[in-house]
């Protein structure tokens, strides 16, 4: 029988509390904490808030604070930041405590276990109010009919008020989907079947023999015909891996149009993937740094040329994607640095010193507990 890795809250709650400032950290829910977030300090006015969360779902967790926006993997925060503590987590508890570990079926069936049945289609009327927050939604958001028909929605059980993005499979059925808050729940926005692999939404339908997109959002894969999504920019290496090298030639990546997606997009156009390039117009509609498609779409950018089904023409989007040459790298470079964008992350002198200094620590630590 194959064992997954189970992890309790109260593991993650132990190394929390060596962390943050004043070592309280709240049990908010079985698979929630709240604290003060350790990145970015939280309210300097209130040391009561605990903007800081992290959720679990038994095998991973992520981190997060409602403050800064940050949202990154507790492993790898122990891992850049608490290298001591890093280590101490992989030895003592992702490695040895076998009181961790629980066959993969049970803890399957005791934490990620999905009722299908509780999922219905928007033509369901069983819960009005839920139903109209689906389609209020959708309407706002532009999604196209001919995706919208086919979306779900959930008024009970674990996924309870929520809308239903499956992830289809050739001969109609799913396992795999999105599931997005309909109320104004910041923290965990979208959910997901954390038992089953993940996968890449509309890659069992992408003709990769010709050009194909590839987004970071579900949603806004929606607008153009011929897309996937790979769940976020650090992942869309992951879902490259994926694809037999002989079609990445007619992968097209749109990243979003904030400082990560425009970093991803350079890193990955300097590898010579095709690439989209947010232009000024575009980046004037941004919302505190960020833009993707479908703010595009909401915000009428493309209104002129959407096709009767509300999605924009393979030819119409290829006005601003850049193919990849010596030229057209210096033209990206020289394009994004005169609107002020640095497109390499440069570490803060603060950062260097302190990975300069640790390995030194460490080494002295070792010599004086006689490690060798």
């Amino acid at each position: 029988m194959m064992v997954t890795k189970y992890i309790p809250l109260e593991a993650y709650q132990e190394y929390l509390e060596k962390i943050v400032e004043d070592g309280a950290v709240e049990v908010a829910s079985e698979s929630k904490l709240l604290f003060r977030c350790p990145i970015c300090g939280d309210s300097k006015k209130s040391k009561s808030k605990r903007r800081g969360f992290l959720l679990s779902d038994g095998e991973h967790a992520t981190m997060g604070c409602l403050k800064c926006g940050v949202r990154i993997p507790f492993y790898y925060y122990l891992k850049t930041e608490h290298s001591a503590l890093y280590s101490d987590w992989i030895m003592n508890v992702y490695v040895f405590d076998k009181e961790y570990e629980k066959k993969e079926e049970e803890f399957a069936k005791e934490t990620c276990y999905v009722d299908y049945s509780e999922f219905y289609p928007l033509t369901d009327k069983t819960a009005p109010t839920i139903r109209n927050s689906a389609l209020h939604l959708i309407n706002s958001r532009k999604i196209p009919k001919l995706i919208a028909k086919k979306l779900l929605y959930s008024y009970s059980g674990k996924f309870a008020n929520r809308l239903i993005f499956p992830y289809y499979m050739r001969d109609g059925s799913f396992k795999y989907f999105e599931a997005r808050d309909l109320g104004n729940n910041d923290i965990q926005k979208y959910k997901f079947p954390t038992a089953l692999p993940q996968e890449y939404y509309n890659l069992n339908f992408v003709d990769k023999n010709r050009l194909f997109f590839i987004f970071e959002g579900l949603i806004d894969s929606f607008f153009i015909e011929n897309s996937i999504t790979s769940g976020g920019a650090t992942k869309i290496g992951t879902l490259l891996s994926e694809i037999d090298k002989k079609y990445h030639k007619n992968a097209v990546l749109i990243f979003d149009g904030d400082i990560v997606g425009i970093r991803q997009a350079y890193r990955y156009f300097k590898k010579g993937y095709k690439v989209f390039v947010w232009n000024e117009s575009m980046l004037k509609l941004s919302k505190d740094g960020k833009i993707d498609m479908n703010e595009l779409v909401i915000k009428g950018f493309f209104d002129s040329v959407l096709d009767k089904s509300g999605r924009i023409p393979e030819s119409k989007i290829m006005k601003y994607v850049m193919v990849p040459s010596i030229y057209n790298l210096l033209e990206f470079e020289m394009y994004y640095s005169r609107m002020g964008f640095e497109l390499e992350e440069k570490l803060d002198a603060k950062f260097i010193h302190k990975r300069a200094i640790e390995p030194v620590k460490n080494n002295r630590n070792k010599r004086k507990s006689g490690v060798r």
